[in-house]
C-alpha cells in the first residue's frame, strides 16, 4: 500500500503518535501530536525526543519492551510542560533488532500541573489524588492541597468525606494542625484503580493495534531508505 495511505491513518488516530529512531530522534509526528507538542510535524523531524523521562528510560527499558512489548509511561512535555500519558513500543527489524520506538500518547486527565484549570478535575478524581498524595506517608491539608493543586477548603471538605468511608484516617486534630494518614481500604482502593487503569492501558492497546503497526511500517520504511 502507498504511504501517503498509513500517514493519512496515523493523522486520524485518537493517539498522538511519534516515531523514533534508536538515538531518539523523530522520524515522524502524526497531526495530533503537532498539536499537543505545539511545533509544525516538519520541524519535529530530526529533533531529539521531547519528553521529561530522563536519559536513560528508553535504554533502561528495552528488555523490558522486547520482552513484554510495550511500557507505560506518564510524564510531561519538555517544552510547553503538559502532562501526557501513554505507552512506547520497540520497533524491531529483521535482521538488524531495535531500529527505533513509537511512542502513543495523549494529554493527561488526572495531573498535578499547576496549569491545568482546576474546574476540569470531578470529585471523583480529587478523591483519587488525595489517596494517591497519602498513600505514601501523612499529611496535612496544606501539603496535600499543595501536592494536587487544589484549594485548601475543597481539600478538606473531601476529606471528611473520605474519613467518613473510612478510606483515610486523621491521626492528629488540633486548633493549629491535622494530619491524615490513608487507610488500608484507602489503600485497597488506590490499587483497584490502578487496576483498571492497566486495564484501560491494555484496552487502548488493542484497539490501536492498527495504529502501532501503521507507525511501525512508516519509520521501517523511512529506516530502508537511509
Amino acid at each position: 500500500m502507498d504511504e501517503k495511505f498509513f500517514i493519512d491513518l496515523l493523522n486520524n488516530s485518537n493517539y498522538a503518535i511519534l516515531s523514533l529512531d534508536k538515538n531518539l530522534t523523530v522520524k515522524f509526528a502524526n497531526l495530533l501530536a503537532e498539536d499537543i507538542l505545539e511545533v509544525h510535524q516538519e520541524d519535529l523531524s530530526g529533533l531529539y525526543h521531547p519528553f521529561d523521562l530522563g536519559i536513560d528510560f528508553f535504554k533502561n527499558n528495552n528488555a523490558t519492551l522486547e520482552k513484554m512489548g510495550s511500557v507505560n509511561f506518564r510524564c510531561k512535555i519538555l517544552s510547553n510542560k503538559i502532562p501526557v500519558e501513554g505507552y512506547i513500543k520497540a520497533i524491531l527489524n529483521n535482521g538488524s533488532g531495535l531500529i527505533g520506538y513509537s511512542v502513543f500518547f495523549k494529554k493527561s486527565l488526572v495531573t498535578t500541573n499547576h496549569n491545568v484549570n482546576i474546574k476540569r478535575k470531578t470529585f471523583d478524581t480529587i478523591r483519587t489524588l488525595i489517596l494517591d498524595s497519602l498513600s505514601t506517608k501523612r499529611k496535612t491539608i496544606n501539603q496535600i492541597a499543595k501536592d494536587i493543586d487544589v484549594n485548601w477548603r475543597t481539600v478538606e471538605s473531601h476529606l471528611t468525606y473520605l474519613v467518613g468511608k473510612r478510606l483515610l484516617k486523621e491521626v492528629l486534630s488540633s486548633e493549629y494542625v491535622r494530619i491524615f494518614e490513608i487507610s488500608e481500604e484507602g489503600k485497597a482502593f488506590i490499587e483497584e484503580r490502578k487496576q483498571e487503569y492497566m486495564s484501560q492501558s491494555i484496552s487502548d492497546q488493542q484497539a490501536n493495534m492498527k495504529d502501532e503497526i501503521d507507525a511501525d511500517y512508516v519509520l521501517s520504511r523511512k529506516g530502508d531508505r537511509q
